[in-house]
């Protein structure tokens, strides 16, 4: 079993919510079904998301406070 993660981490400027979605593919560009993708806001821990991508590798638009996100993604080949 093959498992591949990513990890980044992103600032929402805004003073309003801002919405959004993440798309993950594989090195070539086709999208990647099913991954757990991890929202995670580092200021102060409260908003915490969990989404498993869809047929075109995207998560449901989210709304996010302003804050620093931590996003992980996990993928089982």
């Amino acid at each position: 079993m093959t498992i591949l993660s990513l990890l980044a981490v992103f600032l929402a400027l805004p003073v309003q919510p801002v919405a959004t979605h993440v798309t993950i593919q594989d090195e070539s560009g086709d999208p990647l079904p099913d991954a757990l993708v991890i929202v995670e806001c580092l200021d102060n821990r409260l908003q915490n998301l969990r989404y498993l991508s869809g047929k075109d590798g995207n998560t449901p638009t989210m709304e996010l406070n302003p804050g620093l996100y931590r996003v992980i993604a996990t993928y089982h080949l």
